[in-house]
């Protein structure tokens, strides 16, 4: 059996066999392929460039393909799109409700040749979730209403939907997997020799990264660029003053592809980090907006 097959099909064999011990509650996932290359997934595009897909828990991935293979990179680099209802609580913090596994269903049966659905369903706070997906020659567009806010403050949340790029290099900052001996018998030779090793992992690196890039745009037209090495706080205030209408980047890990997130008129994007760190490390480009103005992504 091709490798590619006998993993959606084990995976799907195993979730037969859970679903009659699970609670009636748990089973609401969205149906599945039938075509035996894509057994775990709800719908399915793919193309030269990437595939997108939406599983059964409705999580929507973009997974890139090498130019040189043409095959998909390890699902470990793929990027995730997440969408939910942001909510402001009282202390400033922000809380991301996303559709309960229980009550999401879809508009269209599944496909392997996705161009449309909208996914709906119920967050925690009982708010009503409405996401609107298309794909148009290559071009994934999402957006989407909350249709009933629930228990929730209307004037404290909004959708959003939140492109997850991860962190795709292995930096040698630790060793790179070679490991010195912490032996005190070791002499000075092999901790010179393991020193030289290390600053020629990190020189390797850097020079790895040399090109990765990420390009901004602001909606009057600035750009802004920036490099992938040096420490940043993505989610400070003066970087992200007035949004952007365009995030572009381009990293080493997935060859020579480029990948473009766009706002058009009415809503805007974001750039955020868990914490100052290298964009190297792994960012988010989050998208929000008050009218019928979809988030854009492409990958050339």
């Amino acid at each position: 059996m091709n490798a590619a097959i006998r993993r959606p099909a084990l995976a799907a064999l195993a979730l037969g066999l859970l679903l009659p011990a699970l609670p009636p509650q748990a089973l609401a996932l969205l149906p599945l392929l039938k075509d035996p290359n894509w057994l775990e997934y709800h719908a399915v595009y793919d193309d030269k460039h990437f595939r997108f897909d939406i599983n059964a828990k409705g999580e929507l991935h973009i997974t890139p393909k090498r130019g040189s293979t043409g095959k998909p990179v390890s699902w470990k680099l793929a990027l995730k799109l997440d969408y939910g209802i942001e909510e402001t609580r009282a202390d400033g913090s922000k809380l991301l409700r996303r559709i309960e596994r229980d009550s999401i269903s879809a508009a269209a049966r599944p496909n392997n040749a996705f161009t449309g659905t909208t996914l709906r369903g119920t967050t925690q706070g009982g708010a009503q979730l409405e996401l609107d997906i298309t794909q148009e020659r290559g071009v994934i567009s999402l957006g989407g209403r909350i249709a009933d806010h629930g228990n929730l403050d209307p004037a404290k949340t909004r959708l959003v939907i939140r492109v997850r790029v991860p962190d795709v290099h292995s930096n040698p900052a630790s060793g790179g997997g070679s490991k010195p001996d912490d032996e005190e018998e070791r002499d000075k030779r092999d901790e010179r020799d393991e020193r030289r090793k290390q600053r020629e992992r990190e020189e390797r690196f850097e020079k790895k990264i040399d090109d990765d890039r990420l390009d901004l745009v602001r909606p009057d037209g600035t750009k802004l660029k920036l490099e992938f090495g040096d420490p940043i706080e993505a989610a400070s205030p003066d970087l992200n003053a007035g949004g952007f209408q365009s995030a572009e980047f381009r990293i080493a890990t997935y060859t020579e592809r480029r990948f473009r997130v766009s706002a058009p008129t009415g809503s805007v994007l974001t750039l955020w980090n868990s914490r100052s760190a290298p964009l190297h490390e792994g960012f988010t480009i989050e998208w929000s907006s008050h009218g019928p103005a979809p988030l854009q992504l492409e990958v050339r």
